[in-house]
C-alpha cells in the first residue's frame, strides 16, 4: 500500500516538475529569440541611421554642387 500511495503521490509532483521544467525551458528559448530580435532591430535601426545620415549628406553636397 505503501508503494502504491509513492506511485500515486509520485506520479503527479514528477508530472508538475515536468510540466515545470518544460514551461521553463520555453520562457528561455523565448527569451532567446526575443533578445534575437531586439539585437535584430538594434541592428537594423543602427543602420538605418547610418544610411538616412549618409543619404542626407549626399543630398546637402548635391545641393551645394548645384548652387556652385
Amino acid at each position: 500500500v505503501e508503494g502504491e500511495s509513492i506511485v500515486v503521490i509520485g506520479g503527479p509532483i514528477l508530472l508538475y516538475e515536468q510540466r515545470t521544467l518544460k514551461s521553463f525551458s520555453m520562457c528561455a528559448e523565448f527569451s532567446v529569440i526575443f533578445m534575437d530580435f531586439q539585437y535584430l532591430a538594434m541592428i537594423e535601426n543602427l543602420f538605418t541611421d547610418l544610411y538616412l545620415h549618409l543619404f542626407v549628406k549626399l543630398l546637402i553636397l548635391n545641393e551645394m554642387s548645384v548652387l556652385d
